[in-house]
């Protein structure tokens, strides 16, 4: 099928309730590369999904959650019921990976191997 087909009810959907600015970003940015952006969404809820489901770099996926379900409410797809999942994302963030999941394991591995790169000046961070 041809991205034009795809995309063909999303553009014309009317776009309600949604910020101005916000519409002309959907105008000029997401419904030109329409494929791709289905894509990108698609697959950044699969990984998002796997790694809250694996307990893997938990905080980074529930940061993930709150920007996606922000953009869904923007884009008026969503609606007010729904913001239990920003609520439940920053619980996430507490550090639920880490009572039950690999970030018990990962966590403490990846902070050694940092420090050791940073110490041997094998990784040069530049803040500033």
């Amino acid at each position: 099928m041809s991205s034009v087909k795809l995309s063909a009810g999303a553009s014309a959907a009317p776009m309600q309730n949604v910020p101005a600015w916000y519409g002309w970003f959907m105008e000029k940015f997401i419904l030109p590369h329409a494929i791709f952006s289905q894509s990108v969404i698609t697959l950044s809820e699969i990984a998002i999904d796997l790694l809250l489901v694996a307990g893997l770099f938990t905080f980074i996926a529930a940061l993930g959650t709150i920007f996606l379900h922000i953009n869904f409410y923007l884009s008026g797809m969503a609606t007010f019921n729904n913001w239990w999942y920003v609520i439940t994302a920053i619980a996430i963030m507490g550090g639920a990976g880490r009572a039950f999941g690999l970030d018990y394991y990962v966590m403490p591995w990846l902070s050694k191997v940092l420090k050791h790169w940073v110490r041997r000046k094998k990784l040069k961070l530049n803040v500033f």
